[in-house]
């Protein structure tokens, strides 16, 4: 089978196994109907029953042919089933809102407030349409709104990245090398919001040391944080906007169950409450 020479008298020297030809026969038995040319006990033949192979013409080209109509159409499946989706979940969500965010579901909300909020809602679905007559013709209007209301709106916004598979999620690392550096925050260290960063008057966007407990505003501000860990090398990090930690050594960020005491910390701080568990109970070594 592999191109060797036959050997036509071929006088072995040990004993053949019982046990072997009869694990052989069962093998030929089986795949006798895959393999016709299988066969046992049989005499090889002594002339050349092959011949000469004949000449080689060139591989055929096997690249598959790409089907451009295919693709298109399953673009437009992916786009139908998101539009599909967007419909139902419009479906789901809620159309009226409570006045007073209270007595909802009951029939006790003042009917006054209701019927000064349609008014308004009048006033100024009026007000837009005024707008959109006076604006350029053929020109889209942009939304006044700052950030989408519902999940419809905002999935109706990004459809198009949505079919493009353009967004994805950030997944921070379950494991940091740097994590061992990290002591337990002593009891009179407050991660309070509004500090200002220790070089300049910044209160926003500013991150917590998790190693000496500065604060210093971010790369997109001032960047003092990442001149803090170029002066002392304090990798690890966590933002007083979101609660997130970053490690400058492994340029991401780290999501760990070492990391709760100082994110829970900082959402005390926050929002009065201690911070869900939200970390698998197994403990890995590394």
């Amino acid at each position: 089978m592999l191109g060797d020479p036959i050997q036509h008298q071929y006088d072995p020297k040990q004993t053949i196994n019982p046990s072997a030809v009869e694990s052989i026969n069962n093998v030929i038995t089986i795949h006798q109907k895959y393999w016709k040319s299988l066969k046992f006990q049989l005499a090889l033949p002594m002339e050349d029953v092959i011949g000469p192979l004949p000449k080689s013409r060139g591989l055929p080209n096997t690249e598959p042919d790409i089907d451009h109509a295919k693709i298109v159409s399953d673009k437009l499946k992916r786009y139908t089933h998101v539009n599909n989706l967007a419909k139902e979940i419009s479906n789901l969500s809620i159309r009226n809102e409570c006045a007073d965010g209270i007595h909802c579901g009951t029939d006790d909300e003042n009917d006054e407030k209701t019927n000064k909020t349609k008014k308004n809602e009048g006033a100024g679905a009026s007000a837009s349409n005024a707008s959109a007559s006076a604006g350029p013709s053929g020109n889209k209007q942009e939304k006044t709104g700052t950030e989408p209301a519902t999940l419809v709106d905002y999935l109706s916004e990004n459809m198009q990245a949505i079919v493009n598979e353009e967004m994805f999620a950030v997944i921070p690392l379950t494991w940091c090398p740097h994590l061992d550096m990290l002591y337990a925050i002593p009891e009179s260290v407050q991660f309070k919001q509004g500090v200002k960063c220790i070089n300049c008057d910044h209160v926003e966007e500013n991150w917590v040391c998790l190693h000496c407990y500065i604060t210093a505003c971010g790369r997109h501000v001032n960047g003092h944080m990442q001149e803090h860990f170029k002066a002392a090398q304090h990798p690890l990090s966590l933002s007083l906007s979101d609660l997130s930690v970053w490690c400058s050594l492994c340029d991401a960020y780290v999501d760990n169950h070492l990391l709760y005491d100082a994110k829970n910390n900082a959402h005390r701080c926050k929002f009065g409450e201690d911070m869900p568990w939200c970390y698998n109970n197994t403990i890995q070594m590394h």
